[in-house]
């Protein structure tokens, strides 16, 4: 269903292609290489600053407009609301990373809205949101791919109370689970087939009230929002039953960054910049989580629906989604793995995902690219920001509410 010739190629051959055709896409195509090795390789040689584009109107590059003293701007719709789930766009923005790579970033939170469509529709030019509505997107006709995937691991679980189920280490026959639907069903819809047991779960709200009053026996829960919510209602790791959807084999990809195929080929160095800075800002976060989730709270334009302390919590527990085993924070040779795209999990997804929906008119690599993944690689600004990466410091005032046990 994609349009003819849209997709992004990969090899080396094809990017030179793409640079001789001036940001048309006759010759684009979609490949799933991933190229993270390459990339680890050549951490020392990365680099950035190719912020060429920009206003399809005026045709003025993104380039041309920092060099002119101006920004090229740009929108990126979120998934949910103003949370360090999305820290590392917050840092980017709050430490003028996005100003250094020539870019006037519009961060827009969400909650009701179909971000596919708000990037589909150009009134977005950025999205945020699960691979699994990005897969259901395109098979459905979206010109749509993730060219970055900052969660590499999966924050969804299943929390009980501690004596009020059979078995602690499981889900068993006859017990109640709650989720919100939309989407965030299937890790635990085929976790729970796995077990031979009845897919069907009751409507669960964004509190936890359900499972304290045992309306259902099991809650789902991410690890950095939900579950922090039921510590700060002074419930203790030994008072619960923890189950990780990753864990048990069933993760799936949760936030990746999205653009429109079309848009992103005819905008070429503006696509590179915002996720050059955008790396930034994530590493940023990585090193800084107590600072990233004061700065998320402390965001403009956006209202809270979280307290300051929740925040830190949020943004030391998304870091690890997003470190996993590729990064080890501190140790700046691995910073290159940021936004990897994992063809395996990218599978893996797919195969959970078609369980559940109509999909069988796409593949798991016909929904992203690793193009951009390799120009920010290679790209000398970003390199030598990683370089020279305490530079960047958030100055204001903050107290550090949240410190891991």
């Amino acid at each position: 269903m994609r349009k003819k010739g849209l997709a992004i190629a990969v090899s080396a051959a094809l990017m030179m292609s793409l640079a001789a055709c001036s940001g048309t896409t006759d010759s684009i195509e979609t490949s799933s290489q991933t190229s993270a090795e390459t990339s680890a390789a050549s951490t020392s040689d990365d680099s950035a600053g190719d912020e060429s584009s920009s206003s399809e109107d005026s045709g003025e590059t993104a380039s041309d407009s920092k060099a002119s003293g101006d920004l090229t701007e740009v929108t990126v719709q979120l998934k949910w609301v103003q949370q360090a789930q999305f820290m590392g766009y917050y840092a980017a923005d709050a430490l003028g990373i996005y100003e250094d790579f020539g870019l006037d970033v519009n961060i827009v939170p969400g909650g009701s809205v179909d971000v596919i469509d708000e990037v589909d529709s150009g009134r977005a030019q950025f999205g945020v949101d699960w691979v699994s509505n990005l897969m259901s997107a395109v098979s459905n006709g979206a010109n749509v791919m993730s060219i970055a995937q900052y969660y590499q691991d999966s924050g969804m679980l299943l929390v009980s109370m501690d004596g009020t189920v059979a078995d602690p280490a499981k889900v068993s026959e006859g017990e109640a689970v709650g989720n919100w639907g939309g989407g965030n069903e299937y890790e635990m819809q085929a976790y729970l087939s796995s077990l031979g047991l009845s897919t069907d779960y009751v409507t669960q709200d964004y509190d936890m009230q359900q499972l304290y009053n045992g309306d259902i026996l099991w809650a789902s829960a991410m690890t950095y929002n939900e579950l922090g919510l039921v510590y700060e209602d002074g419930y203790t790791k030994d008072q619960l039953n923890v189950l990780s959807m990753e864990d048990e084999g069933f993760g799936m990809l949760e936030d990746c960054l999205i653009v429109d195929t079309d848009w992103a080929a005819e905008n070429e160095d503006t696509v590179t910049a915002f996720m050059a800075a955008s790396n930034l800002g994530w590493l940023w976060c990585l090193e800084n989580p107590a600072a990233a989730g004061s700065l998320v709270f402390n965001a403009e334009d956006t209202a809270n629906t979280v307290s300051e302390y929740h925040q830190q919590y949020e943004a030391t527990e998304v870091a690890k989604l997003v470190a996993s085993d590729l990064i080890t924070i501190g140790d700046r040779s691995t910073y290159s793995q940021i936004g990897y795209l994992d063809a395996d999990k990218y599978t893996q997804t797919y195969d959970i995902f078609s369980q559940y929906a109509d999909i069988a008119n796409i593949t798991a690599d016909s929904v992203y690219t690793t193009y951009f993944y390799d120009l920010v690689s290679k790209d000398e600004q970003y390199l030598s920001a990683i370089d020279d990466f305490d530079s960047y410091t958030w100055d204001a005032e903050f107290e550090v509410l949240y410190e891991e046990a």
